[in-house]
């Protein structure tokens, strides 16, 4: 057993690693959803290269349905759950490779994406108030939304060997 293991207590919070995790994946799931849809929509509406700022918007809104959505089908799943099945679950998240490098590649992505967007939001303001701010926040969550999108699409593309879902999914089932 390694030193990270023997200082991982999956018992202090399960409930909340789960739920956290779902939250997590909703975000994610809204993110590409709603990029993978958002931008053919608004370059067909533009007749041309969409705004990054109306991406940003539609990937933000998106991203909160998928929370929104995916709290709702946790909170429904995991409503008979006992104590040990949400310990076992946060466990095995915790020691998931492909889960801990999809996450490591998100964040980092998404927090690319929420300063470069939300600085050029700030940056355009003419001065900061209530409704700058508002402007600042949305575009940061945007750019959060399409960088995780951006992050995934990287993961995706430079997986090797078991880390691949197909890989994964047999090893689950196996």
């Amino acid at each position: 057993m390694t030193a990270v293991e023997e200082a991982y207590d999956v018992g202090a919070h399960p409930r909340r690693e789960l739920y956290q995790h779902i939250m997590v994946k909703g975000f994610q799931f809204g993110a590409f959803v709603g990029t993978a849809i958002g931008l053919p929509v608004l370059a067909v509406r533009a007749k041309g290269a969409p705004a990054l700022d109306d991406v940003g918007y539609v990937a933000a809104v998106a991203s909160g349905l998928g929370v929104g959505l995916s709290c709702a089908m946790g909170a429904a799943k995991a409503r008979g759950f006992d104590t040990a099945q949400f310990e076992d679950r946060a466990y095995r998240l915790h020691y998931n490779a492909g889960q801990r490098r999809v996450d490591h590649f998100c964040a980092v992505g998404g927090s690319v994406g929420a300063v470069a967007l939300g600085v050029r939001a700030a940056s355009a303001a003419p001065q900061i108030d209530g409704a700058a701010l508002k402007n600042v926040a949305l575009a940061a969550v945007g750019g959060a939304a399409i960088g995780m999108t951006v992050a995934l699409l990287a993961h995706v593309a430079t997986m090797r060997g078991s880390l691949k879902p197909v890989a994964m999914t047999k090893e689950i089932l196996d």
